[in-house]
């Protein structure tokens, strides 16, 4: 004869929800981090570019309302950009 096992169904419903929520937020915690990496690329790319034409530090503060601490330890970033 058939051995007829326990289903509980609706724990079978709440597991494959829990992963499809975790799913879900992998996939946002990604695309939140890649926005970042772009975010940061695209203000070491202006900054870059201030310094290029002779902007000084506090200057590029003052118009990207940065402190200067903040810009100075991008400073070695730049370089190699």
């Amino acid at each position: 004869m058939l051995a007829i096992e326990n289903y509980d169904v609706q724990a079978v419903r709440r597991e494959t929800r829990r992963e499809m929520r975790q799913e879900v937020r992998q996939e946002i915690q990604q695309e939140i981090e890649q926005e970042r990496t772009e975010t940061e690329r695209r203000l070491k790319v202006a900054l870059k570019a201030l310094f290029d034409k002779g902007s000084t530090i506090g200057e590029v503060a003052s118009i990207m309302n940065i402190a200067e601490e903040d810009i100075t330890k991008l400073l070695p970033e730049l370089a190699l950009a």
